[in-house]
């Protein structure tokens, strides 16, 4: 199973589960996520609290504790969300901040999905954004000064 550019946070495991479990399958791959301010045991654990064998960081992922960090595109940062609200789309999404680590994280060759969770086209900027929330990069106004020609 792959999971691509969502964004977890604010999850409570309260029986000592994590963040994401492969119990149910044979590989899970975490690409392009952000994973922050959950209460669990981090990405890469069961519910025993032992280290999973079948979750891999396939890169460009913010885990905001650092747990189960092994790619080198990966890394531990307060990802910067917005609360959960309508963005437009269909969903309610979180919004990267201004000054979010996650945003054109992801080099142009390496975005893997072409639109956000609300259906916004990828990239929008020199790169695309970690996480379900692509950060649109406003249209440049340009005025254009004409000559005045009078009869």
């Amino acid at each position: 199973m792959h999971a691509t550019n969502l964004t977890f946070d604010g999850n409570n495991a309260t029986d000592g589960g994590s963040d994401i479990s492969s119990r149910y399958v044979s590989a899970f791959y975490l690409q392009g996520s952000i994973l922050s301010s959950n209460t669990a045991l981090g990405i890469c654990y069961e519910e025993t609290g032992l280290h999973a064998a079948y979750v891999y960081d396939d890169g460009y992922n913010i885990i905001e504790d650092g747990t189960c960090i092994t790619d080198p595109t990966s890394f531990a940062a307060d990802p910067l969300l917005g609360t959960l609200q309508d963005n437009g789309g269909e969903t309610f999404t979180q919004s990267l901040l201004e000054s979010s680590p996650a945003i054109d994280a992801i080099p142009m060759g390496s975005c893997a999905v072409i639109e956000d969770q609300r259906g916004i086209a990828r990239p929008q900027g020199n790169g695309c954004d970690i996480g379900a929330f692509e950060v649109e990069v406003a249209q440049a106004v340009r005025t254009i000064f004409l000559p005045l020609v009078e009869k």
